[in-house]
């Protein structure tokens, strides 16, 4: 039997509201193709970066604040973008 251990991460979740990600595409840096937007986020976990996160929580009315002072855990967002 395979020594399976699971991996977990610590985030703190920001009040958010859902957003459209077709205005932020030709800006978000990690999507790559941009026709084919959607395959960027099939990975089950990736890293956003800094600018492209504050861009989404942005369009999500996320707290700018509270990302940047959230510190020691991860931030992620409440709800989701839509297409």
């Amino acid at each position: 039997m395979p020594n399976f251990q699971t991996w977990r991460r610590r985030v703190t979740f920001l009040r958010s509201e859902e957003g459209s990600v077709r205005p932020l595409i030709g800006e978000l840096g990690f999507i790559r193709d941009k026709p084919r937007w959607g395959f960027s986020f099939r990975r089950g976990l990736f890293e956003v970066p800094q600018a492209d996160f504050e861009q989404i929580a942005h369009a999500m009315r996320a707290n700018a604040e509270r990302i940047r002072a959230s510190g020691t855990a991860q931030p992620a967002l409440g709800r989701h973008l839509e297409g």
